[in-house]
Protein backbone atom coordinates (compact mmCIF):
# COMPACT_ATOMS: atom_id res chain seq x y z
CA UNK A 1 0.00 0.00 0.00
CA UNK A 2 2.74 2.26 1.39
CA UNK A 3 4.76 1.13 -2.44
CA UNK A 4 1.98 1.78 -4.83
CA UNK A 5 -0.80 3.85 -3.29
CA UNK A 6 0.66 7.20 -3.15
CA UNK A 7 1.73 6.92 -7.02
CA UNK A 8 -2.17 6.17 -7.38
CA UNK A 9 -3.92 8.67 -5.50
CA UNK A 10 -1.62 11.04 -7.46
CA UNK A 11 -3.08 9.83 -10.87
CA UNK A 12 -6.78 9.17 -8.96
CA UNK A 13 -7.57 11.37 -6.77
CA UNK A 14 -7.82 10.93 -3.32
CA UNK A 15 -11.71 10.85 -3.79
CA UNK A 16 -11.61 7.63 -6.38
CA UNK A 17 -8.68 6.21 -5.03
CA UNK A 18 -10.72 5.29 -1.99
CA UNK A 19 -13.78 4.45 -3.51
CA UNK A 20 -11.38 1.98 -6.15
CA UNK A 21 -9.39 0.52 -3.23
CA UNK A 22 -12.66 0.11 -0.61
CA UNK A 23 -14.31 -1.10 -3.34
CA UNK A 24 -11.97 -4.09 -4.48
CA UNK A 25 -12.02 -4.70 -0.59
CA UNK A 26 -15.55 -5.30 -0.33
CA UNK A 27 -16.02 -7.35 -3.22
CA UNK A 28 -12.38 -9.32 -2.91
CA UNK A 29 -14.93 -10.17 0.60
CA UNK A 30 -17.97 -11.02 -0.54
CA UNK A 31 -16.22 -13.57 -3.07
CA UNK A 32 -14.78 -14.76 0.38
CA UNK A 33 -17.96 -15.23 2.04
CA UNK A 34 -20.09 -16.37 -1.32
CA UNK A 35 -18.07 -19.34 -2.88
CA UNK A 36 -17.37 -21.06 0.57
CA UNK A 37 -21.58 -20.76 1.10
CA UNK A 38 -21.94 -22.07 -2.29
CA UNK A 39 -19.69 -24.83 -1.90
CA UNK A 40 -21.63 -25.34 1.66
CA UNK A 41 -24.78 -25.25 -0.48
CA UNK A 42 -24.33 -27.55 -3.12
CA UNK A 43 -22.25 -30.32 -1.24
CA UNK A 44 -24.26 -30.09 2.39
CA UNK A 45 -20.53 -29.95 3.99
CA UNK A 46 -18.56 -27.33 5.48
CA UNK A 47 -15.38 -27.11 3.73
CA UNK A 48 -11.87 -25.69 4.62
CA UNK A 49 -12.57 -22.22 2.49
CA UNK A 50 -15.02 -21.03 5.22
CA UNK A 51 -12.35 -19.22 6.78
CA UNK A 52 -13.22 -15.55 7.53
CA UNK A 53 -11.43 -12.86 5.27
CA UNK A 54 -11.79 -9.22 5.09
CA UNK A 55 -10.72 -8.63 1.89
CA UNK A 56 -7.49 -6.33 2.44
CA UNK A 57 -5.35 -8.52 0.24
CA UNK A 58 -8.12 -8.57 -2.64
CA UNK A 59 -7.96 -4.57 -2.35
CA UNK A 60 -3.59 -4.44 -2.02
CA UNK A 61 -3.64 -7.08 -5.36
CA UNK A 62 -5.99 -4.60 -7.38
CA UNK A 63 -3.27 -1.65 -6.64
CA UNK A 64 -0.99 -3.85 -7.71
CA UNK A 65 -2.45 -4.91 -10.78
CA UNK A 66 -3.90 -1.10 -11.38
CA UNK A 67 0.11 0.12 -11.37
CA UNK A 68 1.37 -2.53 -13.52
CA UNK A 69 -1.17 -1.20 -16.21
CA UNK A 70 -0.07 2.09 -15.75
CA UNK A 71 3.08 1.76 -15.44
CA UNK A 72 4.40 -1.53 -17.43
CA UNK A 73 7.51 -0.91 -17.98
CA UNK A 74 8.58 0.29 -14.07
CA UNK A 75 10.84 -2.34 -12.73
CA UNK A 76 10.34 -3.99 -9.67
CA UNK A 77 12.19 -5.64 -7.27
CA UNK A 78 11.62 -9.07 -5.29
CA UNK A 79 11.92 -8.55 -1.73
CA UNK A 80 13.76 -11.81 -0.76
CA UNK A 81 15.84 -11.45 -4.07
CA UNK A 82 16.92 -8.05 -3.81
CA UNK A 83 19.01 -7.95 -6.77
CA UNK A 84 16.49 -9.65 -9.47
CA UNK A 85 14.01 -6.84 -10.76
CA UNK A 86 11.65 -7.27 -13.12
CA UNK A 87 9.03 -5.13 -15.32
CA UNK A 88 5.80 -4.37 -13.80
CA UNK A 89 4.30 -5.76 -16.80
CA UNK A 90 5.82 -9.20 -16.23
CA UNK A 91 4.82 -9.21 -12.47
CA UNK A 92 1.18 -9.01 -12.94
CA UNK A 93 0.78 -12.20 -15.31
CA UNK A 94 3.08 -14.19 -12.76
CA UNK A 95 0.72 -13.13 -10.00
CA UNK A 96 -2.13 -14.12 -11.88
CA UNK A 97 -1.09 -17.47 -12.57
CA UNK A 98 0.40 -18.35 -9.29
CA UNK A 99 -3.56 -17.06 -7.95
CA UNK A 100 -4.88 -19.44 -10.68
CA UNK A 101 -2.86 -22.14 -9.41
CA UNK A 102 -4.12 -21.25 -6.45
CA UNK A 103 -7.72 -21.70 -6.94
CA UNK A 104 -7.18 -24.63 -9.13
CA UNK A 105 -5.51 -26.96 -6.56
CA UNK A 106 -6.66 -24.84 -3.37
CA UNK A 107 -3.18 -24.20 -1.71
CA UNK A 108 -4.70 -22.75 1.53
CA UNK A 109 -7.86 -21.28 2.39
CA UNK A 110 -9.34 -18.83 -0.62
CA UNK A 111 -7.28 -16.08 -0.24
CA UNK A 112 -6.46 -16.61 -3.95
CA UNK A 113 -9.84 -16.48 -5.39
CA UNK A 114 -10.31 -13.18 -3.15
CA UNK A 115 -7.17 -11.55 -5.24
CA UNK A 116 -8.95 -12.48 -8.22
CA UNK A 117 -12.36 -10.99 -7.67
Amino acid sequence: LTSFGPVLVDIMGNEQFMKFYLGSGFLSSIVGIAVPFAHWVVRKQPTILAVPSLGASGAIFALLATWTQVFPHERLMIVFLPFYSVEAQQVFPAIVGFDTLGCLYGFIGNSFLNHGA
